[in-house]
């Protein structure tokens, strides 16, 4: 098996294990690791229309995975902020 073929095939896999992640942050992980994939198989393999659609996606994943970040950091920072709401034992 060729190194283009290697990179085809864990980029590939890398896309279907996307499918089972349970949670956005790691979907969008394992989606920027599967365009990297994707986009060094289409250099080594001069596949041009693999090679733009995976230089477009990559952007697109990162700017969702940043938004995710930014999103959980609040809902923290929010939760941490809030008064416990427990009554005292008695």
């Amino acid at each position: 098996m060729s190194a283009g073929d290697a990179t085809g095939w864990l980029a590939a896999a890398l896309t279907l294990l996307t499918f089972s992640m349970q949670s956005m942050t790691a979907l969008r992980l394992v989606a920027v690791a599967a365009n990297i994939s994707f986009i060094a198989y289409a250099l080594v393999t001069s596949l041009a229309p693999v090679l733009v659609l995976h230089l477009l996606l990559f952007p697109c994943n990162l700017v969702r995975l940043g938004q995710l970040l930014v999103a959980q950091r609040n809902h923290d920072r929010a939760a941490a902020s809030k008064p416990d709401n427990k009554r005292k034992a008695t």
